[in-house]
């Protein structure tokens, strides 16, 4: 044992806590004596300790904070210090403290458990703006900032905010991109799916890794080069253009903090009008103003749609109440919003919300960008889909006018062949699929054969 004496480091762990307790409870002699009870002492090593331990505390009595309390620890010093003098008692008060300890232990963390899930339950996660706040009643309940950040890990972080730190790109840009996006939007007919972010053109979500950008930006330019010259060739060259300067270039989540601020000044009126009428978000309209958040075509999800709710409230200095957690999932026709799980069709334009996965089969929202079951891209998927219909119909024109030739794309490859391009997780592969089930139906006239 040291023979130096820590006087701060005491006044941390034993005074602090002490101190803050409703009254003094000499059952821990480890604890006054500043000992750890998990390690072996001679009695030497412990008589010299605790002469250093009343010294301190005679100094203490002198000081402005502490004063009371070191008085007091003095005056009923022979609680504390004879149970620790003698090797016999000092075991049995070993086994009793550790056991002690253990029981607290498991009560403060079981307490810091009960923080964590009203605020889960409530929020739908652990709004990041909270985390200081319970991080302070974990250490005032006893428990440790190890302890408590161990906890915290285990939960879902909901950055209750626009950026998280994070600088969103200028508003120019964001107008451009949005502009770029919409023109597309138009072009395809109204497909809202792979026109409501640069994530969604390209068939990812924004935490996708820089090799799957990479791999996506590529097929989407090899794509697009086989494409007839036209509007829509030109309009997606541009989305590429500005996917390889702000998200293979550049920092990918500035663009999606981005989509967030532009959600969060779109809602910020009506948030601030139900503050005021108000005085609060009740849970109607907490609901409500995250199914807009939805319903803005930014492709947002519904954790960042509440986010830019809890955010814009927290900016007005409003108290939330977000009421039961709901789960919400985009009707890829219109664009609204529906509970998840409450129904298969959307209510206002009757499109299917759910689609199968093309690769492990499951359910997964139609209006998904990636199946959230095995991560493969959706977005891919549609287009090989859409690719097939295209040459299907163009072999059954060829069919009628008698030209088999015909039937391949403008880029010469057969239109049977479609690509489902990269998977999450999975390695890209192709898909063969006969135009027809037989060459016998091709016409023979003329001398032509399949």
């Amino acid at each position: 044992m040291s023979a130096a004496f820590d006087g701060s480091g005491y006044r941390q762990r034993v005074l602090a806590p002490l101190r803050a307790g409703s009254f003094l409870d000499t059952a821990d002699p480890f604890l006054i004596a500043g000992l750890d009870p998990t390690v072996p002492y001679t009695d030497s090593d412990i008589g010299a300790h605790l002469v250093r331990v009343l010294a301190f505390l005679q100094r203490e009595r002198n000081s402005a904070k502490y004063a009371t309390l070191a008085t007091e620890l003095v005056r009923r010093r022979g609680e504390w210090e004879e149970p620790l003098r003698d090797a016999e008692s000092r075991e049995r008060v070993r086994a009793h403290v550790l056991a002690a300890r253990r029981s607290g232990d498991a009560e403060r963390l079981a307490k810091v458990d009960g923080y964590l899930a009203t605020v889960r339950e409530r929020f739908g996660g652990i709004p990041a703006s909270r985390v200081d706040g319970l991080r302070r009643l974990a250490v005032a309940a006893g428990v440790t900032v190890e302890e408590f950040d161990a906890r915290l890990s285990r939960e879902q972080i909901i950055v209750d905010g626009v950026g998280g730190g994070v600088e969103p790109l200028a508003p120019e840009v964001r107008r451009q991109i949005a502009e770029r996006l919409a023109e597309l939007r138009a072009l395809r007919g109204g497909d809202r799916v792979s026109s409501a972010s640069l994530w969604a053109f390209l068939g990812l979500t924004p935490d996708a890794s820089p090799q799957r950008l990479a791999a996506a930006y590529a097929a989407v330019a090899a794509a697009n080069s086989r494409r007839p010259h036209d509007r829509e060739k030109t309009v997606t060259a541009d989305l590429l253009a500005l996917v390889s300067t702000r998200l293979v270039e550049g920092d990918p989540a500035a663009y999606t903090v981005g989509l967030m601020a532009d959600a969060a000044d779109e809602l910020r009126p009506a948030v601030e009008e139900h503050v005021v009428l108000d005085g609060e978000l009740t849970a109607v309209a907490f609901e409500g103003l995250v199914r807009a958040a939805l319903a803005t075509g930014r492709g947002l999800t519904a954790a960042q749609a509440k986010s830019v709710v809890l955010g814009v409230a927290r900016e007005l200095g409003a108290a939330v109440n977000v009421g039961g957690v709901v789960d919400y999932v985009v009707c890829p026709g219109c664009g609204r919003p529906e509970a998840a799980g409450a129904a298969r069709h959307c209510r206002y334009c009757d499109t299917d919300l759910y689609a199968t996965c093309p690769s492990c089969g499951s359910m997964t929202e139609a209006a998904a960008v990636v199946c959230r079951h095995c991560g493969h891209s959706l977005r891919q998927a549609r287009d090989a889909a859409e690719a097939l219909a295209a040459g299907t119909h163009r072999a059954d024109r060829a069919v009628e006018r008698r030209r088999p030739a015909d039937a391949s794309d403008p880029s010469g490859r057969p239109a049977a062949w479609a690509s489902d391009g990269p998977r999450g997780g999975c390695a890209g592969g192709r898909i063969a699929i006969p135009v027809t089930s037989s060459p016998s139906v091709w016409p023979r006239q003329g001398g032509i054969r399949a």
